[in-house]
């Protein structure tokens, strides 16, 4: 019941030949072993008897290394797996990896920022030094509508796509379990919000000075709302279909019907009771209604050049066209 060789048969002929076996060429390889382990030769015996003894200690060697290693296993495991990170150091290794890729991809940005100042000009270059009279309320009117399109526009169009871009990354991540994906959405959402803070302010800022619009901190504000509300639109879009093309032709079909309810297409009064709420689902009406309120209401008085067509204040502008 001992074992005198486990291994490879083509080694065989090589382990028996240390013990000066040589198995003739034109012998059966099976027969000479089995012949020369029922030797009764005293020789022949103790040589069984070493191969026996030598199989046994490299069997109980392996057995002792395989026993060590599943212990040492057993004891350093802990130290090897993968311990969850709290959500607020995911957030924060997240944003830091966010603002290096930022910085990185600096001459994309830096297009994309001019790009953005440069329909901003194109936009408020009609307009320029418009005065504060009632021939004027139209054009002021026009270009409130022309900014919030724009705003409205530009933002939710670049935001469409910066999901689908870092979908492959943001799915293999939170399928290992390195990071949360609330955390990863929550990182890409600051910085984009971020960026678009900054953009807005430059991109206000001269379009005022442009028009020479006496403005507020309000109108900023109202502006910065306007732009967030596109971006979240954007951010719905992309993260809701599975192609940036599935997204664009929703956008496109909304854009269709939001674009005429904004104020500037059609009279309200026209339209029947079912449709004239539906002006509440439009960027473009909330964003025009809102700067204008805003604008027009700190208006006290207005030239008139015109008596019988005279708005002589903001309310009666608002009166008319808001």
């Amino acid at each position: 019941g001992r074992l005198a060789y486990q291994g490879s048969v083509s080694l065989v002929n090589n382990f028996f030949q240390k013990y000066g076996y040589i198995c003739p060429a034109t012998y059966n390889k099976a027969d000479f072993i089995i012949s020369v382990l029922n030797s009764d030769g005293v020789l022949d015996r103790n040589n069984v008897n070493n191969m026996c003894e030598l199989s046994s200690n490299v069997t109980q060697m392996d057995i002792k290394f395989n026993s060590f290693n599943k212990d040492v296993q057993s004891e350093y495991g802990h130290h090897l797996q993968t311990q969850k990170l709290s959500w607020i150091t995911q957030l924060l290794l997240l944003l830091y990896r966010s603002i290096t890729c930022f910085i990185r991809n600096y001459k994309e940005k830096l297009l994309e920022f001019g790009t953005s100042m440069f329909l901003g000009v194109i936009t408020s270059s009609p307009y320029a030094n418009l005065q504060f009279d009632t021939k004027a309320v139209q054009n002021w009117q026009g270009f409130w509508l022309c900014l919030v399109i724009n705003t409205v526009f530009q933002f939710s169009y670049s935001a469409i796509s910066t999901h689908q871009i870092k979908f492959s990354v943001a799915h293999r991540e939170v399928s290992n379990k390195i990071y949360s994906l609330s955390a990863y959405y929550v990182s890409e959402l600051i910085i984009l919000y971020i960026w678009s803070f900054i953009k807005t302010i430059v991109f206000c800022i001269i379009v005022f000075w442009i028009v020479g619009v006496n403005w507020v901190y309000m109108q900023l504000f109202v502006f910065m709302v306007v732009t967030f509300a596109a971006v979240s639109y954007g951010s719905l879009l992309s993260a809701y279909f599975s192609r940036v093309e599935e997204a664009v032709v929703f956008s496109t079909v909304y854009e269709y019907l939001a674009l005429p309810l904004s104020g500037a297409y059609l009279s309200f009064r026209s339209l029947p009771k079912v449709l004239y709420s539906l002006r509440y689902l439009s960027l473009f009406f909330l964003g025009c209604e809102t700067v204008s309120t805003v604008f027009w209401e700190r208006i006290t008085s207005l030239p008139c050049t015109d008596v019988a067509n005279c708005l002589d204040n903001g309310k009666a502008v608002l009166n008319k066209y808001g």
